[in-house]
């Protein structure tokens, strides 16, 4: 990553006059876009009121824990996939 630089930046203590470049880093949104996320879906989500996230959260959720029912309904056995935490 190229880092660009401001102008020198001219400071004085004591009386002393100090000159260094400031180090100005892209800002999270350019790095995130150059590493490939879409930030249209975080733009859209975030227009969404507090109540219509958390709707969508709730049916995601049941959407995951469906396909866990079904999984297990396939594979014929009862007990739950592990947490996350666990899986690795």
């Amino acid at each position: 990553m190229r880092l660009g630089c401001a102008p020198a930046t001219v400071a004085r203590v004591a009386g002393r006059r100090y000159v260094h470049d400031v180090i100005r880093l892209p800002p999270a949104t350019e790095e995130a876009e150059r590493a490939g996320f879409d930030l249209s879906l975080i733009d859209a989500n975030l227009s969404y009121s507090h109540e219509k996230r958390v709707l969508l959260h709730d049916l995601a959720l049941s959407l995951v824990l469906e396909l866990e029912r079904v999984g297990r309904q396939l594979r014929g056995d009862s007990q739950s996939t592990p947490p996350a935490s666990l899986r690795r």
